[in-house]
């Protein structure tokens, strides 16, 4: 299979945030399902307890999907 991973950071809203897409695509072995496992879980916990973000996993028959959304807590104008 293929992973494809990409990450964008928009300074253009308050607070700035960062996006993550995990995109894995070919996999023989994948399975759909909604069962939330212990990795499903530590996942949600660790992005949305720990950082304030969002996450959402999706399974279908191409693959798994996941996408984090993470506030950017650092000042913007050390990055710009």
């Amino acid at each position: 299979g293929h992973v494809t991973i990409t990450s964008t950071l928009n300074l253009d809203v308050t607070p700035p945030t960062l996006k993550i897409d995990w995109l894995e695509t070919g996999s023989l072995s994948m399975v759909v399902t909604t069962d939330k496992g212990v990795g499903l879980r530590m996942i949600h916990r660790s992005i949305e307890r720990e950082l304030n973000g969002k996450a959402n996993v999706q399974f279908s028959d191409s693959g798994l999907h996941c996408s984090m959304l993470i506030p950017w807590n650092e000042p913007s104008e050390s990055i710009r």
